[in-house]
């Protein structure tokens, strides 16, 4: 009988996920499907560039969507109200690598759109952590729903079992 991983977290999400105002259905099912797999919600923040109902959408992300805790918001503020939990900003400008950080049970993993990443807008109202994932000079950034499983699997191999104190 197969193992279902993702029961190890029956007392909860260890980590949450959200995309911030993402315009391409493809990268958005396929992050919905790394979700599902590890049993981490998925917060879209709008506006969106394209609709739910997208083909693309649910072909990318295949048969998770039944599977898959998925919440609509229009602003990062009203996901960490209803979390409790800590930002952690996925940039290519973030001060710690990603190698170094300390996830924490309740993060909150964000991750901008696809062509311009997050901008202190998109931050307002938070301190979040800010970390990058590193690679070569010669590569501006990394496909959006590729960062999202590297940061989901990095939180999970790394989290510590206690929320931190303070932030």
């Amino acid at each position: 009988m197969p193992r279902n991983e993702s029961l190890m977290f029956s007392l909860g999400p260890p980590v949450e996920v959200a995309l911030v105002r993402p315009q391409i259905a493809p990268n958005v099912g396929n992050a919905a499907r790394t979700c599902a797999a590890f049993g981490v919600p998925l917060h879209l923040i709008g506006p969106l560039g394209f609709s739910l109902d997208d083909a693309a959408l649910r072909r990318a992300g295949v048969d998770s969507w039944a599977q898959l805790e998925v919440h609509c918001h229009r602003h990062l503020d009203e996901v960490l109200k209803l979390t409790g939990g800590r930002a952690v900003a996925f940039t290519t400008d973030g001060d710690r690598l990603l190698s170094g950080f300390d996830f924490c049970v309740g993060d909150v993993l964000v991750f901008g759109t696809e062509n311009t990443g997050l901008s202190a807008d998109d931050l307002a109202g938070c301190e979040p952590q800010r970390v990058r994932i590193p690679h070569g000079d010669w590569v501006r950034s990394l496909n959006l729903s590729t960062c999202v499983g590297i940061g989901v699997y990095a939180a999970l191999c790394g989290l510590r079992a206690l929320p931190p104190s303070g932030g």
